[in-house]
């Protein structure tokens, strides 16, 4: 037996699965492991409209590991933990065997645009310092925020 869902037109799924993967990364990704159908249909669309929130570079390699590098390559925007994220930071600039392990996996997300450092990053010069390193990681200019 087919569900509901999948009997509505493509279109109108489609609509469905934009309202559910609005926003933040949250257990809503589980809509995308009940069957394969629609995981290939709303794949796509969930990587394309969700902020993906990690909690250091880590969890990016952990994700990256797990996940077609095609639906990875959708991902728009992101969010990381502040101390992690100034810790790598330092690292892209200190090391260079640290800055390829972190380029090799920024790779994977080509459409990223939105970079979102959550919890306090202290000093103007620390949070510049941040966004130089994101852009130098991403090979381009990302808008990175911070929470104030």
């Amino acid at each position: 037996m087919q569900s509901p869902l999948l009997r509505l037109p493509g279109e109108i799924r489609n609509r469905i699965y934009k309202f559910v993967f609005y926003g933040e990364n949250t257990t809503r990704n589980d809509l995308l492991e009940t069957c394969k159908q629609i995981m290939h249909e709303a794949g796509p669309i969930y990587y394309s409209h969700v902020t993906l929130s990690f909690f250091d570079f880590a969890d990016i390699k952990n994700r990256v590991k797990r996940t077609d590098p095609q639906l990875l390559s959708r991902v728009r925007s992101i969010r990381t933990s502040a101390r992690p994220t100034q810790e790598m930071a330092w690292r892209i600039f200190l090391s260079t065997k640290s800055r390829s392990s972190y380029v090799k996996h920024a790779s994977y997300l080509p459409e990223l645009r939105y970079w979102h450092v959550y919890s306090y990053v202290y000093g103007e010069k620390n949070q510049q310092h941040v966004v130089k390193a994101i852009r130098q990681l991403m090979g381009r200019d990302v808008e990175v925020t911070f929470d104030t």
